[in-house]
């Protein structure tokens, strides 16, 4: 019988409890998709929630018990996104009946950040071939209000109650969303000048 170990640093492990929570949240990105589909909103809200906890269980697991691998790292970014993804797109179709459907034009401006931000990870990683992108203060407020966000909107439509003051929080998210593109687009400025110039110094 296999034994999850508990002991820290990264590694290339692949059965550690986060990175199983991790395929989980992976695997429920469909019945969720299904389940707005056929607008079963309180089942999508129930699964969303499930969810949403693995998040914060396997990123409190990694820390706790030092249960962190390589595969983690990069799964768990990939789930969160194709989660947010998959919830914006799917609840801003206003056929499918929602009592609080997502405005059109916050889905587009949320997306276009997270397009923007991965296109230029890619462009800046091809020119420099390394580059690394702390999380800001913004960027995990940006985060932590759209997943409120969200949160709301499948709780809301699960119980079919509109709830005009979203339109709040949506304009809190979208604020923090772009001001946090803006600084992570100067981070990544400022490492690409700051490598660029390390190697030119280095140049025999």
């Amino acid at each position: 019988m296999k034994r999850f170990s508990r002991k820290g640093g990264r590694n290339g492990r692949f059965l550690t409890l986060p990175n199983l929570l991790t395929l989980l949240r992976l695997l429920l990105i469909p019945p969720i998709l299904l389940a707005l589909l056929y607008r079963s909103f309180k089942v999508a809200f129930a699964l969303y929630a499930l969810a949403a906890t693995t998040d914060w269980v396997d990123g409190y697991l990694a820390r706790r018990i030092r249960q962190t691998s390589r595969l983690g790292l990069i799964l768990d970014p990939i789930a969160d996104k194709l989660l947010s993804f998959v919830s914006l797109v799917a609840l801003t179709v206003p056929s499918l009946g929602y009592s609080n459907p997502l405005p059109l034009w916050f889905t587009v401006l949320i997306l276009f950040r997270d397009i923007f931000l991965l296109v230029g990870i890619i462009i800046l990683y091809s020119m420099i071939r390394r580059i690394s992108i702390k999380v800001h203060a913004l960027g995990k407020a940006s985060t932590f209000f759209e997943d409120v966000s969200l949160f709301l909107v499948f709780l809301l439509n699960a119980l079919n109650r509109p709830a005009p003051l979203l339109f709040v929080l949506y304009i809190i998210t979208l604020a923090l969303a772009l001001l946090s593109l803006e600084g992570y687009v100067r981070y990544a400025l400022k490492e690409a000048r700051h490598r660029a110039k390390n190697k030119h110094v280095q140049r025999p």
